[in-house]
């Protein structure tokens, strides 16, 4: 069953926020980050359930999973056929309140 991966316009921006900052010091590299977060959501495609599980109980609860690309976390819900990216953050980060 293939699911349809919809990146919401937050996790749009994130992803180009994130280019857009590891570009000024690496080009390359920004580039190889976003082929790699893009290549990691087309897996939801197929695997919509892969996404660990949170730590975070509220995020638990609510359903988050996320994926792991390089030293981001992409934060994600399944609902139905749709898989609903909803940020991209870095691992670091005190993600738990963007959510």
């Amino acid at each position: 069953m293939t699911y349809r991966v919809r990146v919401l316009r937050r996790a749009a921006f994130d992803l180009l926020a994130i280019r857009r900052v590891v570009a000024l010091d690496n080009p390359e590299a920004a580039e190889t980050l976003t082929r790699g977060v893009i290549k990691r959501l087309e897996t939801l495609e197929t695997f919509p359930s892969s996404g660990a599980i949170p730590r975070d109980l509220r995020l638990r609860r609510v359903g988050y999973r996320f994926l792991v690309e390089g030293d981001y976390l992409i934060f994600y819900k399944v609902r139905g056929r749709q898989a609903r990216v909803y940020r991209i953050v870095h691992g670091r980060r005190q993600y738990a309140p963007l959510l």
